[in-house]
């Protein structure tokens, strides 16, 4: 599981588009769930709200819950990009 996280945040590191990023992560006692929730702020100003319910079973992991949320910036919506 720790491995998965490890992934997604190389990821958003790693993108020439992701300014910043604010994740959050709680694992579960056993180590077989994680909750992700955060925020990416993008270079057009836009925001990604994010979480995520990933749980691990016989060596797989799976994504039973989750939500996105995007946000145009006021600066786009302003000039009707």
């Amino acid at each position: 599981m720790q491995r998965f996280v490890e992934n997604i945040e190389k990821t958003i590191a790693s993108s020439p588009i992701t300014l910043s990023s604010n994740i959050q992560k709680q694992f579960g006692p056993d180590n077989e769930t994680v909750y992700l929730k955060g925020s990416l702020l993008f270079i057009n100003f836009s925001v990604l709200e994010i979480a995520i319910f990933a749980t691990k079973s016989h060596n797989a992991i799976s994504i039973d819950k989750y939500r996105f949320h995007f946000m145009v910036s006021a600066v786009l919506s302003k000039d009707g990009l």
